[in-house]
């Protein structure tokens, strides 16, 4: 079966919009305010004057509203930055370890015979269980010696059409870039909720995508009660790993595959501090136009 025809739901579908929705909003409430406060600003060509003038608009020449939103606004940036530069560095990092301790004899044969088109298979010297969908625009598979050598070929055969599903989708990059939002949009509490949401369902979606391809659920779920007893450190901030927080829904698909799940996306409380915020925000910027 090919990837394009496991597709996600029409609910998680809602929430990537309204997640982009909440991020688009909030960008634009801010990006308003910033153009606002730019007017007032003289133009001048000596930077120390400048930015005398841009701390003095800011903490002086407003109410303590406008500084709120101010402040959020500072956080957001903080929030992008340092977001971004924790990926790269993870990323990096994990990067040079691929590179120094790579199987290449492993590599080929799995490679070989898996034969995954654009997608490589890397496999690595590591102690513990790896098996990961690292990268960005073109991501790969890793996997570790020792989860190969512990693995059955039809067991090893699940785990790489369960990290296959993730690269043919970018999965890596869209929740590094959620991620992302829901960093600058921390004061949202809701958000960070939705994305933890849409992240159990793109795992649930890549089990759904094996156990086609398998035509089996047995294999999937034998590897998946394996992972759950063993500790699993070491795995790339930077990817999507096979065994993460979703397990358990990730087993009850396979336990009860007529059952529909209920999977919560978020609590009434972080609902309710969501929408006061952003509100407040509108309430502000209509109040200083």
């Amino acid at each position: 079966m090919n990837p394009s025809a496991i597709k996600l739901p029409r609910t998680p579908k809602l929430v990537l919009i309204v997640i982009g929705a909440l991020g688009l909003w909030m960008l634009a409430q801010l990006g308003y305010l910033l153009v606002h406060q730019m007017a007032d600003l003289p133009a001048s060509p000596d930077v120390v004057r400048f930015l005398i003038a841009v701390l003095t608009d800011v903490f002086v020449n407003h109410h303590l509203s406008e500084i709120v939103l101010n402040a959020l606004l500072a956080y957001m940036v903080w929030a992008l930055l340092a977001e971004s530069i924790r990926y790269t560095r993870d990323k990096r990092r994990w990067s040079n370890y691929i590179r120094r301790h790579s199987v290449p004899a492993l590599e080929k044969r799995l490679n070989e015979r898996f034969d995954l088109g654009t997608i490589r298979i890397q496999v690595i010297s590591h102690h513990s269980d790896v098996a990961v969908a690292f990268g960005g625009w073109s991501p790969r598979i890793v996997l570790s010696d020792a989860l190969i050598a512990r693995f059955q070929a039809s067991e090893l055969e699940a785990i790489i059409l369960h990290e296959y599903f993730h690269c043919q989708f970018r999965h890596p990059l869209q929740l590094f870039l959620l991620r992302l939002v829901s960093s600058m949009l921390a004061f949202l509490p809701v958000v960070k909720q939705l994305v933890h949401y849409y992240g159990i369902w793109l795992e649930l979606l890549a089990d759904r995508f094996v156990i086609c391809r398998m035509g089996t659920e047995w294999t999937l779920g034998k590897v998946l009660l394996d992972f759950v007893k063993r500790a699993n450190p070491g795995v790339p901030k930077a990817g999507v790993p096979f065994a993460n927080e979703a397990i358990n829904y990730r087993l009850r698909q396979l336990i009860e595959p007529d059952s529909q799940l209920r999977i919560p996306m978020a609590t009434k409380r972080s609902v309710v501090l969501s929408a006061i915020v952003v509100l407040l925000t509108f309430m502000i910027l209509i109040s200083i136009r």
